[in-house]
């Protein structure tokens, strides 16, 4: 900083969540089009680690799920919720009946906006961390996408430096792109047989399921997975670890993949016999002629189109 004006090359903000109205009104921030889980109960038991305790867990419970993190002298719990759902006091009930020892003083409760940027770099500045976004914990998601971002923008550095239009609408793409996916890879989660009569788990599999219906990404995907027979990677996990989630959330793709899949806010049917068609009834927004666009191309590759009968 000199005479108090800013000379830099590139600056990386990770200065932290942005404002419920900065998500809602700045029109920088798109609030998440899923939303799942969005508190969380916290509770650290001062423990000594043992061979044993030393993995993570996820248990699933009616109210949603709870991770458990062992560290050297204590083991944190986490216990995840809708607060629209469920409330603060049911879920700490909830909580004592999966951690008996819980000290109900020394239990601190978070809750969320699920949101992401519409842009990680703007004006020679890259957004980083939650000011980039949040959707929930799951998966460690973050991780796997800065490792994503950070080969695209190291790649491109020089070009991003000098604000180069190509350098920075890739960027921006790529980051887009990969906030689709994520969103697709969470309701993947919550898409399973998790055969736990709630109302968390009903509405929320329901939900997920249809945000996956809508994904012209999880409609590749899938029918790939189901023409082969098996997984390959999806988004940034391998195809080893895509199966391993499939088979420990008991997750059936062909039950998610219904013969039909209607898109009810732009009255779009999809069905998926042997040779697909969908009709469109109303004008659809640039970012959805996009995806149609995708559709066609798969489809045409899968075989052509067959009329309604």
């Amino acid at each position: 900083v000199i005479n108090d004006t800013m000379h830099f090359d590139l600056i990386i903000d990770c200065s932290g969540a942005p404002t419920e109205k900065e998500v809602y009104e700045g029109g920088k921030y798109t609030p998440s089009p899923l939303t799942t889980v969005n508190s969380v109960l916290l509770y650290q038991e001062q423990k000594e680690f043992t061979e044993e305790e030393g993995y993570t867990g996820t248990t699933f419970h009616s109210n949603g799920w709870m991770f458990t993190v062992p560290l050297r002298h204590r083991e944190a719990y986490g216990y995840l919720y809708n607060s629209s759902i469920t409330s603060k006091d049911q879920a700490l009930k909830g909580l004592i009946g999966l951690v008996p020892q819980v000290d109900e003083g020394e239990v601190r409760n978070i809750s969320w906006n699920s949101y992401y940027r519409n842009r990680i770099y703007e004006e020679r500045v890259i957004y980083l961390g939650n000011r980039l976004y949040f959707f929930e914990p799951t998966n460690a998601t973050p991780l796997h996408l800065y490792s994503v971002l950070l080969r695209e923008i190291t790649i491109r550095l020089e070009q991003l430096i000098e604000e180069q239009e190509q350098a920075v609408s890739h960027l921006n793409a790529t980051y887009l792109s990969n906030m689709e996916q994520i969103l697709d890879l969470i309701a993947l989660n919550y898409s399973g047989g998790m055969e736990i009569p709630s109302p968390f788990w009903s509405l929320t599999s329901k939900r997920c399921k249809d945000h996956l219906s809508t994904s012209s990404y999880f409609r590749s995907w899938s029918r790939d997975y189901l023409t082969n027979e098996k997984a390959r990677g999806f988004w940034a996990h391998d195809a080893d670890l895509i199966s391993q989630y499939l088979k420990g959330l008991n997750i059936s793709i062909t039950n998610i993949q219904e013969n039909y899949m209607t898109d009810q806010k732009n009255n779009i049917t999809f069905y998926n016999g042997p040779l697909p068609y969908f009709v469109i009834n109303e004008p659809l927004s640039p970012r959805e002629v996009q995806n149609v666009s995708l559709e066609l191309e798969a489809i045409k590759a899968s075989g052509g189109f067959q009329e309604p009968q």
